[in-house]
């Protein structure tokens, strides 16, 4: 718990909080940002690795697609599936930015 303030923890105790709803009502909320940072961090590299491995074997997807509009040199269908993974992995991160914001405005002071 060291994202968390002591002061919070100890506050929560002296109220008679047990050690479940010092997690849940205290430490969770207070690390719910770090936490979404890392899935936000996770989401980009499984995006990264769920194209590389569609290019390698893959019977369907948009790593398929870009992999044969390659081979048939069909430019259109390999700008439709950038553009398709560039929207889809912008919405996503915005996504996660949006959650970020939320929980980190209502549980840091400082923000």
């Amino acid at each position: 718990m060291g994202a968390v303030a002591r002061d919070k923890i100890r506050a929560a105790q002296c109220l008679g909080a047990s050690r479940l709803q010092v997690f849940t009502l205290v430490a969770l909320p207070a690390t719910l940002p770090f936490i979404l940072t890392g899935m936000r961090l996770a989401m980009a590299n499984a995006f990264v690795t769920i194209v590389a491995a569609e290019l390698v074997a893959s019977n369907d997807g948009l790593g398929k697609m870009l992999w044969d509009a390659r081979l048939f040199m069909q430019v259109e269908d390999i700008f439709v599936a950038l553009v398709t993974l560039g929207l889809l992995g912008f919405t996503v991160d915005r996504a996660f930015r949006l959650a970020i914001r939320a929980f980190a405005g209502r549980y840091n002071p400082t923000m």
